[in-house]
């Protein structure tokens, strides 16, 4: 059976990402905006704005919005998302975010989330994060833009890096995933 990468979040970001991961891979994007799915909808990869639809996705990339509320990223619909995967999938779950956090979101709000359902962090439930570094108006190729990630397990890294140098000329790995929440807010 061949493999469903899913994109979760169609805006500036998932956009960007599924426009170039569905040229190398069998792709489902999905939205809670009727009609971003709907102007997406005549492209060559399926979307949907139906939960349901994408539960048997293999690795789910979110690109969800994190705005700024107090000086720090409103995780909330991504802390939603992961909920509703946890709680519905069944097996092993693989998630990248790409979405902006605060540092620590990973040890602090998915690591509990996950074994709240009795996941295991690297082993049943991998996780990886590489944060969107695309602009709204940039004349920038995606492929030229640098990409630095992490994955809470080596298969999944390595997994990761051949997917990201599958549409970027140039990926890096980071040394963990705390560093890359760090790095992000300093960009």
């Amino acid at each position: 059976m061949k493999e469903t990468l899913c994109i979760v979040g169609l805006g500036y970001v998932g956009k960007a990402l599924i426009s170039n991961l569905s040229t190398k891979y069998n792709c489902l994007g999905h939205d809670i905006n009727e009609t971003k799915v709907q102007e997406l909808a005549s492209n060559d990869y399926q979307v949907t704005s139906n939960f349901q639809d994408i539960t048997e996705a293999s690795t789910y990339f979110i690109c969800l919005p994190t705005p700024v509320r107090n000086n720090s990223p409103d995780t909330t619909a991504i802390e939603n998302l992961l909920n509703k995967l946890a709680k519905l999938k069944k097996g092993k779950i693989q998630i990248v975010l790409e979405s902006s956090v605060f540092p620590n979101f990973y040890k602090e709000t998915v690591i509990p989330i996950f074994q709240k359902y009795n996941y295991e962090a690297g082993v049943d439930f991998l996780y990886g994060f590489c944060p969107e570094r695309v602009s709204p108006g940039d004349n920038i190729s995606y492929s030229s833009i640098a990409r630095c990630i992490y994955a809470n397990n080596k298969d999944f890294r390595e997994k990761l890096v051949s997917i990201y140098s599958s549409i970027c000329e140039n990926v890096h790995i980071a040394n963990s995933i705390e560093s890359l929440e760090a790095a992000k807010l300093i960009e």
